[in-house]
């Protein structure tokens, strides 16, 4: 009775030191404990009934306490292995996650959320996306928050990789035959060196979505005359730009 006691109390004991250092092996040596306990126990009824005559209960006291030893060391292995073979969260762990990544402000949908367990540690992998017009800044500060929230609420979750989207991306990537910013802006160089407002363009932002590029192009006030001249010179930089280039529609802001 002295060994049952001794060992259920080893086992809390344990158990709570696995809990704040966060070791599966501490929590498996508070089983070696637990089962212990439980074996004596058993062995214990076993002793009695045999005292009380019932010679037969010793026989299935013993198979008993093999049962129980059998038990924890599958259920032991067993969680093992799910580790070593990279097995993501659990069922209910996993509709949290989602639950996290879908209430955070700015984050309009995500898709290819992978996660695996390493050790105590959870890993995720997630694609979050955002409205397509927002600056690289903004989507990143997004995905800062996702991080954030959710390393906030899932305790076990110590890795996360938030990758940014404007669009689906899930199935083929549609702009990845589309030139690059560096070699676009040399076309439009190009196009342009005929048009003098050209020659006055303060920023050019590039959009890559569904395929096709739409360029904005920022121009000063002071380089139109009124408002006439200020649309011709719109018209004529994206008519020759959609005309000579893979630009599919130009937008001219002056401020």
């Amino acid at each position: 009775m002295i060994s049952i006691i001794a060992n259920e109390w080893f086992y809390r004991y344990t158990v709570c030191v696995a809990a704040r250092v966060r070791s599966g092996m501490i929590r498996a040596n508070a089983w070696h404990h637990r089962t212990d306990a439980i074996s004596s126990a058993v062995v214990l009824i076993g002793i009695l009934g045999t005292m009380a005559g019932i010679r037969n209960l010793d026989a299935v006291a013993a198979v008993g306490v093999s049962l129980i030893i059998g038990k924890v060391g599958w259920d032991l292995g067993w969680g093992g292995i799910r580790e070593l073979v990279d097995t993501g969260l659990s069922k209910e762990a996993l509709a949290q996650v989602k639950e996290t990544i879908e209430s955070t402000d700015g984050v309009q949908a995500f898709h290819k959320l992978r996660t695996r367990k390493m050790g105590e540690d959870a890993l995720v992998d997630v694609h979050i996306m955002v409205k397509p017009e927002l600056t690289v800044s903004e989507g990143h500060m997004i995905a800062d928050n996702v991080r954030a929230r959710l390393k906030r609420r899932h305790k076990d979750i110590n890795d996360i990789l938030v990758h940014v989207d404007p669009e689906d991306d899930a199935q083929d990537r549609v702009t990845s035959g589309l030139p690059s910013r560096e070699s676009l802006l040399r076309e439009l160089d190009e196009c342009w060196q005929s048009l003098p407002a050209a020659r006055q363009i303060e920023r050019i932002n590039l959009h890559y979505l569904e395929g096709r590029i739409t360029a904005e192009v920022v121009l000063p006030m002071g380089v139109a005359k009124d408002l006439s001249d200020a649309r011709s010179i719109a018209k004529n930089l994206s008519e020759v730009a959609e005309n000579c280039t893979d630009v599919d529609k130009v937008l001219v802001y002056y401020h």
